[in-house]
């Protein structure tokens, strides 16, 4: 990866003569690239502009270091070869429709970039499976759960990370988990909308924390 820019407005922080050492991709830094197949992010980068990637018809990889903390609207979309991003696990910010079809989005579940993916309503799947995929939103009170979805190989079957603060569980929150078999609820919650669990099978068991 160089500091060309396919758009000549965009703004590309790597010119040595600054001496800049934390770096930025511009917006539609690469979009509409037809030739890219491949991009390799080096960890100096910590933003990526919006549409930065997107309409590459044959790219098929892209390797985002922990360094990055915020990317941009419109980023993959219309990458048809994308099938696959794993992003890092300290990503700040997500702008809206990041990621188009096909691409599936990992991350470690348990990190930073999971809870904003979340917190925006995106679906993303477990690194470490390919085949479970989370979908956890949180209205922006941050005290009520909207949708909670854990499917695949490796889902858990016991939910128990439900915040301390949550004080309402939303219409169809859980509706069609059929992985769930039980459901602890944090005391602070005083009220639950119709049909939360609908079509969860295998739910034997939800408790109440006093």
């Amino acid at each position: 990866m160089t500091g060309i820019m396919y758009h000549t407005a965009s703004v590309y922080a790597m010119h040595k003569q600054k001496k800049c050492t934390r770096f930025v991709i511009g917006n539609c830094a690469f979009s509409h690239c037809k030739s890219l197949t491949s991009v390799i992010i080096p960890n100096s980068v910590i933003s990526i502009g919006y549409e930065a990637f997107a309409n590459c018809e044959f790219l098929s990889g892209v390797t985002i270091p922990d360094s990055v903390t915020e990317i941009g609207s419109y980023n993959f979309v219309n990458c048809p070869k994308l099938a696959k991003l794993v992003l890092p696990g300290n990503i700040k910010t997500i702008g809206p429709n990041s990621f188009g079809n096909p691409v599936k989005v990992f991350c470690d579940y348990n990190s930073k970039t999971a809870k904003n993916m979340s917190a925006a309503g995106l679906a993303f799947y477990d690194k470490n499976d390919n085949d479970a995929k989370f979908r956890l939103i949180y209205l922006e009170d941050g005290k009520t759960l909207a949708l909670y979805q854990y499917t695949g190989t490796g889902a858990t079957t016991a939910v128990d990370d439900i915040p301390a603060d949550v004080q309402y569980i939303y219409p169809n929150a859980f509706r069609g988990n059929t992985t769930v078999t039980s459901i602890i609820l944090p005391n602070a919650v005083t009220g639950i909308g119709a049909d939360a669990f609908y079509g969860c099978t295998a739910l034997t068991k939800i408790m109440l924390l006093s």
